[in-house]
């Protein structure tokens, strides 16, 4: 569904490269978390996989980026949308309209759907964010966690393959955390979906991944699955992470 090879990046006037030589994959129905110390590329990844970068920025991308088979720099960013929905970390940054869902038909609207899909992908896109019962309430008046579900449920509503996270939990208290972990979940349940994880809440979220991904100054050192992240926590260790407590409880305590 992904393919990233050989990817570097430098920004304008940065002195060195934030990614460099950054080769990954990422199948259908597979959740990747890609987690590294603050400044380590993991963000410029994310932006870089989706097209971001390399349609919207002067920095200079090198490598090969294929989403879907196909080059992301050779896509449209409005093709790109239609098979790749993104996600930011501020809720608030994210919703244009008055209710949750008028903002889920506002991507929709500029499609050109015809009015019986559109209602038809709100109820579904809405039902799987668990949003029904708000969906004429007040945008304003939702919670941080409403609010990053509904624009979850916007990316969805357009049917990507891919769902872009960067960060969804990082301006979220505990209840809104329990809200889009839970969505998450259902969503690798219910959808083929490759989902690309951007976040330092390791605790949190290992349990959905199906790979872990660590990064630090701009390269992958490391790309185990979930089990295997999990018997060695040393490479999180090395980079300051903070670790899954009951995983390093055990090893601590030499137990696997």
């Amino acid at each position: 569904m992904i393919e990233v090879r050989g990817l570097s990046l430098r920004y304008t006037d940065a002195p060195e490269p934030t990614l460099v030589d950054v080769s990954l994959s990422v199948g259908p129905g597979e959740l990747v978390l890609i987690t590294g110390p603050t400044g380590c590329g993991k963000s410029s990844l994310l932006n870089s996989m989706n097209g971001v970068l390399q349609h919207e920025s002067s920095a200079r991308v090198e490598g090969t980026v294929l989403l879907d088979r196909q080059d992301v720099r050779r896509l449209e960013l409005a093709q790109i949308c239609r098979m790749a929905g993104t996600v930011f970390q501020n809720p608030d940054s994210q919703i244009c309209t008055a209710t949750p869902q008028t903002e889920v038909a506002f991507g929709l609207e500029n499609l050109g759907l015809d009015r019986a899909s559109m209602v038809c992908r709100i109820d579904e896109a809405l039902a799987a964010v668990r949003l029904e019962d708000c969906r004429h309430q007040p945008a304003s008046t939702l919670s941080g966690g409403q609010k990053q579900r509904l624009a979850i449920a916007c990316a969805l509503a357009l049917k990507p393959k891919v769902l872009f996270l960067d960060e969804p939990l990082s301006q979220l208290d505990p209840k809104g955390v329990e809200e889009i972990l839970g969505v998450i979940h259902d969503l690798k349940l219910a959808h083929e979906l490759a989902v690309v994880l951007v976040e330092h809440r390791v605790e949190e979220t290992i349990a959905l991944a199906d790979r872990v991904v660590l990064m630090d100054r701009g390269r992958i050192v490391s790309n185990a699955t979930r089990d295997e992240a999990l018997r060695d926590l040393s490479p999180m260790r090395r980079l300051g992470l903070n670790l899954p407590l009951l995983a390093d409880l055990f090893e601590r305590l030499g137990r696997p």
